[in-house]
């Protein structure tokens, strides 16, 4: 409610009690939820965070409540991601990876823990569209606009293929990067095998 006062139903409510035995203390009415339905004045769906709770990705979906006009409480549900986190985790091998980029340019799910591939909150997280590293900036803006097809890309000197391909319920990317070496082996072989027969 406006005031402060915070009801939770969840299957995780352990979550939510600190070590102590205390609860976690969190107003949310300064949570990103709260203030992005108020704002909005509607049904609000926010960019994908970490939970406080649990430490989880999520999403959540909000709307303001009011009472003859003035604003009384926000209700929100959280929707977590955990199968696509995992799913973008085991996507990894020697050859590439799979991440997925939201519609701000940041990386919200990747496999890697450092570079510019990683997943940072959204404060703190790098718009790969404005990237100093300029093939790539060029590939997901265009790929946020429907524009971009299979691309050898260079990035912080290693050299790949990227493909994407939109999410469009929440406009997000979902890219395959795959090591550009790797990729052209068979190619090569092929090449190789075509001289020798000459």
């Amino acid at each position: 409610t406006q005031s402060g006062f915070l009801v939770i139903a969840d299957a995780d409510s352990g979550a939510k009690v600190l070590e102590d035995g205390s609860v976690m203390h969190m107003t949310p009415s300064q949570r990103y939820w709260y203030q992005g339905a108020v704002e909005k004045g509607g049904i609000y769906f926010s960019k994908a965070e970490t939970d406080i709770f649990t430490g989880k990705k999520n999403i959540t979906c909000s709307c303001p409540v009011y009472i003859d006009g003035e604003l009384v409480a926000a209700v929100g549900a959280d929707l977590f991601l955990d199968d696509l986190e995992e799913a973008i985790q085991e996507s990894a091998d020697e050859n590439g990876f799979e991440m997925i980029v939201d519609e701000d340019g940041h990386v919200i799910f990747s496999p890697w823990e450092e570079g510019i591939f990683q997943v940072q909150d959204t404060s703190k997280a790098e718009d790969l569209r404005q990237s100093d590293e300029e093939e790539l900036a060029a590939f997901v803006r265009d790929a946020l606009q429907g524009t971009a097809a299979a691309r050898a890309v260079e990035v912080e000197g290693k050299h790949y293929y990227m493909i994407s391909g939109t999410l469009e319920s929440v406009g997000w990317l979902i890219i395959s990067v795959v090591d550009q070496a790797a990729a052209d082996q068979p190619k090569e072989a092929m090449l190789t095998n075509y001289r020798d027969i000459s």
